[in-house]
């Protein structure tokens, strides 16, 4: 198991419960779920989208924890070449159609970090990072941490 699936894995979910209900809830509602129809729902959390998913009729046939997922997500950092806008049209956002462009030309590479990951876009965000860092928990810190550097 990774670092970052670790951390992740140790996630304190239920913090979260009430910030993410709407959007479990929007989820669930665009998948228009019709009774009977099988969901599997990985990288699960709490399981919350796949009990929301029950109540709608959907049969859930499995769940699977996120730190057993093996799942990776686009932490939105990226670098890129001037080359990139010559796989843009007008009026494209970045991330879908050039995208697809640069995966079809064989163009798109990605890095996957292992280490730990994340966002603080949000003053929320920001205080749960300052918390875990006031508990002596930070990840993020490197520095502080003795790496081997393999040649």
């Amino acid at each position: 198991m990774s670092e970052a699936s670790e951390v992740w894995g140790k996630g304190t979910y239920e913090r979260l419960a009430a910030r993410l209900a709407p959007v479990q809830d929007e989820l669930v509602g665009l998948l228009q779920i019709a009774a009977g129809e099988r969901v599997l729902d990985l990288a699960t959390g709490t399981g919350e989208v796949a009990v929301r998913a029950a109540r709608s009729g959907g049969v859930v046939t499995g769940i699977e924890h996120i730190a057993k997922s093996g799942a990776r997500m686009n932490g939105g950092f990226m670098v890129l070449r001037q080359e990139i806008f010559s796989y843009m049209n007008d009026g494209e956002e970045l991330v879908e159609e050039p995208f697809r462009r640069l995966i079809g030309a064989g163009r798109l590479m990605v890095y996957p970090h292992d280490g730990y990951w994340a966002c603080m876009d949000t003053f929320k965000e920001k205080q749960d990072l300052e918390d875990l860092f006031g508990r002596g928990i930070a990840p993020w810190a490197v520095w502080n941490h003795q790496h081997e550097i393999k040649k």
